[in-house]
């Protein structure tokens, strides 16, 4: 690793080798802490105010606020931001979804791919499971009662399904995480027994009621 000197005067140009230990970056607006191992960065953590980035390069980056974790990924090992395969690769905290926050965990194929992702309100209801080889997508509400049901394969982002749902929408805003061009969709009432909207999707066109 090489720290170079790009605006300081005089001293710009200058630059030194560092084969084992730790850096230290002071700015106005943030500090960065870097380890060095052979001559390699191993982690980088940024920090903000209350907020802060630790990157192990080839293993993980965790956000965190006020030492809580908001969010991390894992990464494969070897590589700078490859999905970890065959296991959690993704948890994503203070989430908010129906009024109530939650926790996101994403998980890869044993190939790499997106597989599946879960969400579960911080009471401890899990609002939805959906996975590539799944035909029928549950939403459920903070209460545990059933909010809608789908029948059809969702897509799997980076962005997580309860952050692309629109809850304003009289569909919840479905088309945006399926898969496919057909699919059925019932939705419910609070109670999770009275049917609110129920119908179907055909080439990308509704119908129902």
């Amino acid at each position: 690793m090489y720290l170079i000197s790009r605006y300081a005067g005089w001293g710009r140009g200058f630059w030194v080798s560092v084969d084992n230990g730790a850096v230290d970056v002071r700015t106005k607006n943030e500090n960065v802490h870097i380890q060095v191992h052979h001559g390699r960065i191993v982690q980088q953590t940024t920090s903000a105010r209350d907020e802060s980035t630790t990157l192990k390069y080839g293993r993980e980056r965790t956000i965190r606020k006020a030492q809580k974790i908001l969010k991390q990924e894992f990464f494969e090992p070897g590589t700078l931001q490859a999905i970890k395969k065959g296991c959690l690769y993704k948890r994503q905290a203070g989430i908010a979804f129906c009024g109530t926050k939650g926790t996101v965990k994403c998980f890869s194929t044993s190939g790499g791919a997106r597989g599946k992702e879960v969400f579960k309100y911080d009471n401890g209801v899990q609002a939805y499971t959906a996975s590539i080889w799944r035909k029928k997508f549950l939403l459920k509400r903070p209460n545990g009662r059933l909010w809608a049901e789908v029948c059809g394969k969702v897509s799997l982002r980076s962005i997580s399904i309860a952050e692309r749902l629109d809850l304003k929408a009289t569909d919840l805003g479905l088309t945006t995480i399926m898969r496919q061009n057909n699919w059925t969709v019932t939705i419910y009432d609070n109670d999770g027994l009275n049917v609110v909207t129920k119908g179907q999707v055909e080439n990308h066109q509704k119908q129902g009621k």
